[in-house]
């Protein structure tokens, strides 16, 4: 077996699920999830709280908190080559690279499929509506990119990123789109994203994270931001024909990771 250290948000650790299989898949070794990070966030106010959201999807893992006993240390920085004789090896990073998902792409797109119990009728019901129409969704994420260490390290898209999306979209479409908006600071968008009220749009309500990715990826398109959340609501479109506009610039001071799907447009 290896362990695989799980942190952060629900796109995080998609993405860590994603390379745990892609090395189970090389080695024929199981993969034991790590899951210290979300009881030491729970436990300091100063961070931002997480909640663990694999186990709300049809994953499979074992898990383990506490001490554990490994072979070697791995981190993401440091590993140049992936080979087949991982071991009781421990591995930390966040594996945002599309050649981890691409070979195992479709039995991943299956795992990281909402479980039945969570999808409610009024899920069932707006993802209905977006199916049957020119469905766009637009993920505009501020709140936590606007602390000081985020601030620095990530790309602070501004609204003319999504409005040159939209016309490109529109150029491929038409007008006559419907824009649901994802966001973390509505007011932010409602004031400064003047634009979309030139399209019939819905502002989203805040829900859980498991909730928005679940509507985001039955939209027709996606315009995503610099955000692996909305990277895996676009990745896990159940529209094979979808339309997506991903941003060039990540990071302010590091090249973007190399997650751009074929197909995929990049602006």
């Amino acid at each position: 077996m290896n362990f695989f250290e799980i942190t952060g948000g629900l796109g995080n650790q998609m993405f860590q699920y994603t390379f745990a299989r892609y090395v189970e898949s090389l080695t024929g070794q199981a993969s034991v999830l790590y899951l210290n990070f979300y009881d030491y966030v729970k436990n300091d106010p100063a961070l931002a709280n997480r909640d663990f959201d694999l186990s709300k999807y049809n994953t499979d893992f074992i898990s383990v908190k506490g001490s554990v006993g490994y072979r070697r240390l791995i981190y993401e920085p440091d590993l140049t080559d992936i080979s087949d004789d991982y071991f009781l090896d421990f591995f930390k990073g966040y594996w945002q690279d599309k050649k981890f998902l691409e070979t195992i792409y479709p039995s991943i797109k299956k795992e990281l499929t909402l479980k039945d119990s969570f999808i409610t009728d009024e899920l069932r019901q707006i993802s209905s509506d977006m199916q049957n129409t020119l469905s766009v969704s637009m993920h505009i994420r501020r709140t936590d990119y606007l602390h000081s260490g985020n601030f620095e390290m990530f790309t602070q898209l501004s609204p003319l990123y999504y409005e040159k999306a939209l016309n490109i979209l529109s150029d491929f479409v038409g007008d006559d789109i419907i824009l649901y908006i994802f966001s973390d600071d509505p007011d932010y968008v409602a004031e400064s994203f003047q634009f979309i009220y030139n399209y019939n749009y819905f502002l989203m309500p805040l829900r859980k994270a498991y909730q928005d990715m679940y509507l985001m990826s039955h939209t027709k398109y996606h315009i995503i931001a610099n955000s692996s959340f909305s990277w895996w609501a676009a990745a896990l479109s159940v529209h094979p024909e979808s339309i997506t506009i991903i941003p060039n610039k990540w990071f302010n001071n590091a090249p973007a990771p190399d997650i751009c799907l074929r197909g995929w447009i990049s602006i």
